[in-house]
C-alpha cells in the first residue's frame, strides 16, 4: 500500500527519520562548536571583556532558526542515508510502530536501520557539520554587530 504525503504533511520516509533523530544532540553540538569557534576568535580582537551573559545573548540570537535548520538537516540526512535501504512498505511499517511503541522494534527493519546507521554515520555527522559550517560566514558580522551594540569593539 503506497502512502501519499498530504500537502501539511511529511512524506512517511522524512517523518520516520525525524521521529529517530529527534533525540540526537548533533544539531545543538555542531552549532556549540561553530558558535565557540567564532567566539574564541572574536575574544582576541574584543577591545573589551566578553561577558558570559552578552555571550549567552549574543548565542541565542544566532541560533534561534539556524538549530531548526540543523535539525531539519539532521533528519533529511536520516532519511537519504540510513533510510534509502528500506521498502516503502517498511517505512510505513516502521513507522506506525514508532507512532505506537516509540521505536522500531520489528527485527528486520530495526536491524536494516542499525547496519545503515554503522554504514553511513560519517556521511550524516559530516552533512549537520557542514550545515553548520555554512553559517559561520553569516554569523561572524552578526556577533560583531551584537558585541558592537553591546558596546564591545574589535580591535
Amino acid at each position: 500500500m503506497a502512502s501519499i504525503a498530504t500537502p501539511n504533511s511529511r512524506p512517511p520516509r522524512l517523518e520516520l527519520a525525524q521521529r529517530l533523530s529527534s533525540h540526537s544532540k548533533a544539531p545543538e553540538q555542531a552549532l556549540q562548536a561553530i558558535f565557540t569557534g567564532s567566539m574564541t576568535a572574536l575574544r582576541a580582537l574584543a577591545t573589551s571583556p566578553i561577558t558570559p551573559e552578552i555571550e549567552k545573548k549574543a548565542r541565542s540570537l544566532l541560533s534561534e532558526n539556524r538549530l531548526e535548520v540543523l535539525k531539519e538537516t539532521l533528519a533529511q540526512a536520516v532519511s537519504d542515508y540510513i533510510l534509502a535501504s528500506l521498502t516503502e512498505s517498511q517505512i510505513n511499517a516502521a513507522l506506525e510502530e514508532h507512532k505506537r511503541t516509540g521505536c522500531v522494534q520489528d527485527p528486520t527493519c530495526s536491524q536494516a536501520i542499525q547496519k545503515a546507521y554503522l554504514a553511513q554515520q560519517v556521511s550524516v555527522i559530516q552533512a549537520v557539520t557542514q550545515k553548520a559550517l555554512s553559517f559561520k560566514d553569516q554569523w561572524v558580522p552578526e556577533l560583531v554587530n551584537i558585541l558592537n551594540n553591546e558596546g564591545i569593539h574589535m580591535t
